[in-house]
């Protein structure tokens, strides 16, 4: 059902595109939930024409079971996965060793451009970005009033803190991931 929605909403974005619009790719952000890792077709959720599954980890502290989880989809799966807005669940994280796991997994992590917006919000972030813990940015957006685009103003804020070698180094990061 959700790939007929997503499908009719595409026809109708397609009604309006012009040549010299961003490129638009279907693809979806996954809830985790117990068995996902067994979801058949699970490739159609992924980013169109790439491996590339953008997933939304719980809200909770995560247990060996969604770090198994994350293994069977990164090696046996062989998907490569974004963990959206890593920001949001990272507090509830209790593991030290949390950055070295996702690294050996060869998982990326996704921040909003949001959290980067607010000073008091963005220090950890910053730094994550820096060492290169954290691989992307996100907008979020979900319409033009309360969750509205805000990418260019996070990616001024990259530049201006951080250098333009680290927004060229996420830039490449997703060109890769998207297969650009």
């Amino acid at each position: 059902a959700f790939l007929e929605r997503r499908g009719k909403a595409r026809r109708a974005v397609g009604t309006i595109l012009t040549p010299d619009m961003p490129g638009v790719r279907l693809g979806a952000e996954v809830a985790f939930y117990s068995g996902l890792e067994e979801l058949d077709g699970i490739e159609q959720l992924c980013i169109q024409g790439t491996n590339v599954l953008l997933l939304e980890m719980p809200f909770a502290p995560w247990t060996e079971y969604e770090w198994n989880v994350l293994t069977t989809l990164t090696l046996d799966r062989n998907l490569q996965i974004v963990l959206a807005h890593f920001e949001r669940y990272y507090e509830f994280q209790k593991d030290p060793n949390l950055p070295q796991r996702l690294k050996e997994l060869f998982v990326y992590l996704q921040i909003n451009a949001g959290t980067l917006l607010h000073w008091n919000k963005r220090g950890r972030w910053m730094d994550w970005l820096a060492r290169g813990d954290a691989h992307l940015l996100g907008s979020d957006t979900h319409n033009l009033t309360n969750r509205a685009p805000n990418l260019g103003q996070a990616r001024d804020v990259v530049k201006r803190k951080l250098g333009s070698a680290v927004l060229e180094r996420i830039d490449q990061t997703g060109n890769k991931l998207l297969e650009l």
